[in-house]
């Protein structure tokens, strides 16, 4: 398990480097630079979420206070980040619609999303105890919804014809692969670990988790490579 944590790490600080230089050397609209800073913010927590129960465990400092108590997990730091990451994305994808009824909705899609998320972990306990079912299947579904939804617009579009150099369907795909493989498993997941066959679900969980962080974060990197933007406003 630890391995495929440090890997992701890798996989995170690889993309979000990657993108810092693609910013840095090309003119580049608001909302990709914050998809850079989420990749940072990302890795960020990732790592003290990994450290932390580690920290705790050896009493070091101030985190062997920790002990015993429900911040010596690191539940409490995975909760929020999916809240912020899923409402970034689905932000993201809504900024690449055509302002109109359906781009509204999203935008209050993703208001209701984000305030519900955050009182189902205020007003229950799963904040400390697991990761939250609702704010990681709702905001699954809903950024789902958000990318088929740019790729409906983007087959209506000319930009369609520029796809290969678009930074967003990059981006889209990294998600969409990720998110389809992934979001089953978890629903599932809790019931397979609970009859006979749940160390080898675990084990496939793991392997198909390292696998769809490579092809996310790979593709988030290929396309920080490849793309060059020319128009901000129709290609990228």
């Amino acid at each position: 398990m630890k391995y495929i944590v440090v890997l992701v790490i890798c996989l995170e600080l690889i993309a979000a480097f990657v993108g810092l230089f693609h910013i840095k050397r090309h003119q580049v609209g608001t909302y990709t630079k914050y998809v850079v800073y989420v990749l940072f913010f990302v890795a960020f927590t990732e790592i003290i979420a990994y450290t932390l129960p580690i920290l705790v465990d050896r009493e070091v400092g101030f985190f062997g206070s920790l002990k015993d108590t429900p911040f010596a997990n690191n539940l409490w730091i995975h909760n929020p980040q999916l809240i912020v990451t899923f409402g970034f994305f689905a932000a993201f994808f809504r900024s690449r619609l055509k302002r109109g009824l359906i781009a509204t909705l999203i935008k209050w899609g993703i208001i209701a999303y984000v305030i519900s998320a955050v009182a189902n972990l205020i007003f229950t306990d799963i904040m400390f105890v697991g990761i939250s079912n609702y704010t990681y299947i709702v905001g699954s579904i809903f950024l789902l919804i958000c990318i088929l939804i740019y790729y409906f617009e983007l087959l209506k579009s000319d930009n369609i014809l520029r796809f290969s150099t678009s930074l967003t369907f990059y981006i889209s795909v990294g998600l969409l692969i990720y998110y389809l493989c992934i979001t089953p498993l978890f629903i599932y997941g809790r019931y397979y670990y609970q009859i006979e066959s749940g160390e080898a679900f675990k084990q496939f969980y793991l392997y198909t988790l390292a696998v769809a962080n490579v092809i996310m974060y790979g593709t988030f990197t290929l396309g920080f490579i490849l793309c060059k933007p020319q128009s901000i406003k129709t290609t990228y």
